[in-house]
């Protein structure tokens, strides 16, 4: 029980230090729960038989998440997206199952269980992160699996991210439409609590505002409820069944409590449920060995580049033919591939601040959907592609 209460407390630690250390106020929250994870996991600084510990807090961190990270999103927002926002999105989000399949295909022979790894990945680029820790979670990956894909995830991304803000808007400018300001494309006020802002924008000491715990211990009280009839729903399929239906109901169940205005209005959920995302990090950094971890990284490098320059190099491809404007093709990439946080820093990059808004409303729909996209197509590709 300790060590499960450690992985509570250390993303506190890194939060406060965050706040507290200059030095220390640009580096991600994400990176550095992992970080201390596997500093822990590794060095011997936990007792013996801490697994089970660890696999209890990791289970509890992400089925809570969930629920606080869903809560707040405008559901209503998937019929009010229109345009050439919801069509790139779309197209965005074929474009990475078709890519996560052929990297599927193509690595088979190497990747144990690789139909895993291509719903982990469809998963998180059309939603995020919190897609990929609930579908390893649904699945039932192996932890180094996980982490090699989250690793390879990382130091890609952050590539992709910075060809974004760099010479990508050039290159696509030329070769895909060119378009004026869509800010008609979308009323204001889609997308839930996390639109109009990055969730990294936020310090988490908003959690703590005068009125949001008790706000914020009726979304919890919520979350019990969703989890405990997901665990009730699980006990009538076989076994083999059970922890996937766990994730999809609990995503369902989510997904139905944000169209009360009551607990979809309720401030800050998005952020607690980040909180308990980085406890998962810990978690699962500390029950990953990193000796193993550099040939699990290795091959998902591979993996994860098939599916992420793949997913992008067909959404362009198929932007032109729906003659869709470079700038929105981007945008609404990033908000697939690399999730919402990140759709300010490169619409603000091509001065293109009208697509703020349709960015990260796009992701936030495609945090909704991740969860059925990635496990519908693992186990397809498991049939089709064994």
């Amino acid at each position: 029980m300790a060590v499960a209460l450690l992985c509570f407390l250390v993303p506190v630690a890194l939060l406060f230090v965050k706040e507290k250390v200059p030095l220390a106020s640009r580096w991600s929250p994400l990176v550095a729960s992992y970080a201390a994870g596997l500093v822990l996991g590794n060095l011997g600084l936990l007792p013996e038989g801490a697994a089970a510990s660890l696999d209890l807090a990791s289970s509890i961190a992400v089925i809570v998440a969930i629920p606080l990270l869903l809560l707040s999103t405008d559901l209503s927002a998937m019929r009010r997206l229109g345009g050439k926002a919801g069509l790139s999105f779309a197209l965005a989000a074929f474009a990475a199952a078709l890519m996560a399949s052929v990297g599927h295909a193509v690595l088979r022979g190497v990747v144990p269980e690789s139909w895993k790894v291509a719903g982990m990945l469809v998963g998180v680029y059309t939603g995020g992160t919190p897609n990929l820790a609930a579908i390893r979670t649904a699945l039932e990956v192996d932890r180094t699996t996980y982490l090699g894909v989250h690793t390879a995830d990382l130091a890609l991304g952050a590539l992709y991210i910075l060809a974004a803000i760099t010479f990508l808007p050039k290159v696509l400018r030329r070769l895909l439409p060119v378009r004026g300001a869509i800010a008609t494309d979308l009323p204001s006020g889609v997308g839930g609590e996390a639109a109009g802002r990055t969730v990294e924008d936020e310090s988490f000491t908003v959690l703590f505002e005068k009125g949001t715990p008790p706000r914020l211990a009726l979304a919890l009280g919520f979350t019990v409820l969703a989890v405990g009839a997901a665990m009730g729903l699980s006990m009538l399929v076989p076994k083999e069944w059970e922890t996937m239906t766990v994730i999809l109901a609990v995503t369902t169940f989510s997904l139905l409590g944000s169209l009360s205005p009551r607990l979809r209005n309720i401030p800050r959920t998005f952020k607690l449920g980040e909180y308990f995302l980085l406890v998962f990090c810990v978690a699962v950094g500390a029950m990953a060995d990193l000796s193993l971890l550099a040939g699990a990284a290795a091959i998902s490098l591979v993996y994860v580049a098939i599916a992420m320059f793949g997913a992008f190099l067909l959404h362009a491809a198929l932007a032109a033919l729906f003659r869709i404007d470079g700038d929105t093709m981007l945008v609404t990439s990033v908000s697939a591939i690399c999730s919402p946080p990140f759709v300010g820093l490169v619409a603000t990059s091509m001065k293109r601040r009208d697509l703020i808004l349709p960015g990260i409303t796009t992701g936030i729909l495609g945090y909704a959907i991740g969860n059925y996209l990635g496990i519908a197509l693992a186990q397809a590709l498991r049939v089709i592609l064994p």
